[in-house]
């Protein structure tokens, strides 16, 4: 997981570097997510559900 986030992040990062607000609010959103994933145990199942669901969140930012 973490490594999937730091890639999306740099993706993102570098895709739409020239927006600063959309940027800070795509680190923000990962941040409290990886938050979120630190504190809570997932299934496999869950875990998948929850990257659908995160995916979703940065495709609706563009």
């Amino acid at each position: 997981w973490f490594f999937f986030t730091r890639h999306l992040e740099y993706n993102n990062c570098k895709i739409i570097s020239r927006n600063k607000s959309i940027r800070r609010q795509i680190k923000k959103t990962m941040f409290i997510l990886q938050k979120f994933l630190q504190a809570q145990s997932f299934r496999c199942r869950s875990n998948r559900l929850f990257l659908e669901f995160y995916i979703t969140i940065i495709v609706n930012l563009y």
